[in-house]
């Protein structure tokens, strides 16, 4: 972030104006008579653009469909160069997976054009965020219910909201890089929390895609999972509606959770899939706790 002084003008005794940066003008393609958001805040004055940031197209070379990350940044349009045009499948199917808003337009035997065709609105995030929490949730809540009955015939469709998972993440990072999160201040933070929310996703897929066919699970072990559920649950609520006593409660059941785990673990007698699935808790509280942290 690069400081600079300006000097304040008056014009016609009432009136103070100061210039802004050409570089910053030019960069946002700011226009005479365009309205700018001015927010006070004690001795600063911030002064920014509603409108999207302008990103320009990038150029790359592929072997595979590896670059989410220009998506995220928020680019509208990327030219794919590459060898084998068996590419343009797999960047099919990671658009249709993942990226949402972004088709193919163009196709020849050197390269294809990528081409955001959905214009983002920064007003979704909120629903977005929200969504993204609630799937998350689900998920959890259908695994720990598919593992009570031994229902091991929708653990693969329970693993697939991992993927409906990682198109929200993806959007949300693609919101956040254009117009920052909905609390312009908290949009490292948000970022964070985003980043958790998807590592807690990965979990229950990884918990999923193990238990398909490693089946002997205790009693004591489901109970765990059944907890670690609640303390995301509960950390959702937090996030809404937060309260001292909420993170309070949290707290100590966060703390009971991982006693409870390393009690576990030192517990002799244990499955694979038990010390497998315990493991696999203690970085689900990890990642949940790491959440919390980026809310508070």
């Amino acid at each position: 972030m690069m400081g600079s002084k300006r000097k304040v003008i008056g014009l016609a005794g009432r009136t103070f104006v100061i210039s802004l940066p050409n570089d910053w003008i030019k960069r946002y393609e700011v226009k005479k008579g365009e309205e700018l958001s001015l927010i006070q805040r004690g001795r600063e004055l911030i002064l920014s653009i509603d409108k999207p940031v302008s990103f320009d197209a990038v150029e790359v070379t592929l072997s595979g469909p590896e670059r989410v990350v220009y998506y995220r940044y928020g680019l509208d349009e990327i030219k794919v160069n590459y060898q084998d045009q068996k590419v343009v499948q797999k960047i099919r199917e990671l658009i249709r997976e993942q990226l949402m808003g972004y088709e193919i337009i163009k196709i020849s035997k050197s390269h294809c054009i990528v081409k955001s065709i959905a214009k983002a609105n920064p007003e979704e995030f909120p629903n977005i965020l929200r969504r993204l929490f609630l799937l998350t949730l689900s998920q959890g809540r259908e695994l720990y219910n598919a593992l009570m009955t031994k229902d091991y015939e929708a653990l693969p469709l329970i693993a697939s909201y991992e993927r409906d998972n990682n198109k929200l993440v993806n959007y949300s990072e693609r919101l956040m890089n254009k117009f920052g999160a909905t609390d312009h201040h908290k949009t490292c933070f948000t970022f964070g929390l985003v980043q958790e929310l998807d590592h807690v996703g990965d979990i229950f897929r990884d918990i999923c895609n193990y238990t398909k066919e490693n089946r002997e699970i205790s009693n004591d072990t489901l109970f765990m999972l059944q907890s670690c559920i609640r303390y995301f649950e509960q950390a959702y609520h937090l996030y809404y509606t937060f309260s001292v006593g909420k993170r309070e409660k949290i707290r100590n059941m966060r703390e009971e959770i991982r006693s409870s785990i390393q009690k576990q673990l030192q517990t002799g007698g244990l499955s694979r899939t038990d010390l497998q699935l315990l493991t696999d808790m203690r970085y689900l509280v990890f990642s949940i706790n790491h959440m919390i942290g980026f809310m508070l």
